[in-house]
């Protein structure tokens, strides 16, 4: 009997022992699978590739293919980036100061890249697969509309920049005019401009002139106008009848210049020192200012002509052609189409000269014609259903322009009494 019950306390041992072996092994085993999912778990986490940030101003002659060369990027990844900016702007004409921001992975993968054309142009490409999604960023402006008065003392330019205006506003009222007031010869001392405009600014900054709303140029016995005007599906500048200031041909080729030879029949000639017929215009300005096609045309001669030195020759409408003589450069070959406006040449002393300029002529059917007295009108007047509303434009930005400069002056006269008062 005591055998008996020596050999069931034992079997109990042994089989206590056993569950509580097999315990530990449990306990172990999900302690390893802990641990073995945690070890899973770090590995399968990738670590993101560190960016590199590259930031720059565009050096004088450098591209934007050199500045990623020079960060061994590879061919195809640099032509990729910058064909994806194909249908917003032109990355192989980057100019000096512009400047640029861009990310690289290790592998030299183009992640971001950031380009500032200008103040009003900025642009960012982003990687998204194997492409870039390219972008451009909106600048908000402030619009002001300005009135303002100007009185001609020694030119156009000077009278303009010294009211804190700037060269932008004098070109933009001399291509206004360009058809009807030659800058060189009827601006006199003492002429008068009133001109409403709009100005955009960022912050306190001024960006960029918007439409000259109106403007007048009040000479001694002549009243030049002209007000921005929707006229249907086109717009443009129309005098104070409604009748269209864009003619067939523009009163000169350049935008400033002086006036060295007028249309004579009978003219000294300084090289050949003796009389002969004047058969255009000189305009004198250094080498290199840029020349304007007076008109529309087709160039039917570009190259040396003898005493014309370089020598463009435009043939217009109806008969006309126009000379563009003693250039330094040329422009446009023969056979091309040109625009009223476009630039075709620049200044030079080529030919029979004795200093820079370009001679001027407009020839109908071969004989030739004072540039002076051309006045051919071009463009549609205002329909007759939009005329009342033109004339209510006209009368209200007239009256505006009145008003904003008698705040003006009330506030300027009241600053001056204030001044002294505070003297006294």
């Amino acid at each position: 009997m005591h055998f008996f019950k020596k050999i069931a306390f034992l079997s109990l041992v042994f089989i206590i022992a056993f569950f509580i072996a097999e315990l530990i092994n449990i306990d172990d085993f999900i302690y390893n699978n802990k641990q073995v999912e945690k070890v899973s778990e770090i590995s399968t986490t990738k670590k993101k590739p560190e960016l590199k940030c590259f930031k720059g101003v565009i050096g004088s002659g450098k591209t934007i293919y050199e500045i990623f060369a020079e960060k061994k990027v590879a061919h195809t990844e640099i032509m990729k980036l910058i064909g994806s900016f194909k249908n917003v702007c032109d990355l192989t004409k980057v100019r000096e100061n512009q400047t640029y921001s861009f990310f690289l992975t290790p592998l030299k993968e183009i992640k971001k890249f950031s380009y500032k054309k200008d103040i009003l142009s900025s642009y960012i490409a982003e990687r998204d697969g194997n492409e870039f999604t390219v972008l451009k960023k909106d600048i908000e402006f402030t619009k002001k509309i300005v009135a303002k008065s100007f009185k001609i003392k020694n030119s156009l330019y000077n009278s303009i920049v010294s009211q804190k205006e700037t060269g932008t506003l004098v070109n933009k009222i001399a291509n206004i005019f360009s058809w009807d007031i030659d800058f060189y010869l009827d601006t006199k001392e003492g002429d008068k401009i009133k001109i409403l405009f709009e100005k955009f600014y960022k912050g306190e900054k001024l960006v960029k002139y918007g439409n000259i709303l109106s403007v007048q140029y009040i000479a001694k016995n002549k009243v030049f106008s002209a007000f921005y005007f929707k006229n249907g599906k086109s717009r443009g500048y129309y005098d104070e009848k409604g009748r269209p200031l864009k003619k067939l041909f523009l009163r000169l080729p350049l935008k400033f210049g002086r006036v060295t030879s007028k249309f004579s029949i009978r003219r000294f000639h300084p090289v050949d020192k003796r009389y002969k017929a004047h058969k255009g215009i000189d305009y004198g300005a250094p080498i290199g200012t840029p020349i304007f096609a007076t008109a529309d045309g087709v160039v039917s001669f570009s190259g040396r002509n003898s005493g014309y030195g370089k020598l463009i020759i435009l043939r217009n409408t109806n008969g006309y052609k126009t000379y563009y003589a003693h250039c330094n450069r040329l422009l446009v070959r023969k056979g091309a189409k040109v625009k009223q406006g476009q630039m075709i040449a620049k200044v030079g002393k080529t030919g029979k000269v004795t200093g820079p300029h370009v001679h001027y002529e407009i020839r109908y059917k071969n004989k030739p014609v004072n540039p002076s007295t051309m006045i051919t009108s071009k463009s549609k007047p205002i329909r007759k259903h939009l005329k009342k509303n033109f004339i209510e434009i006209k009368k209200s930005r007239l009256a505006l322009v009145e008003s904003l400069l008698l705040k003006k002056q009330f506030y300027l006269t009241n600053m001056k009494k204030e001044i002294k008062g505070n003297k006294g």
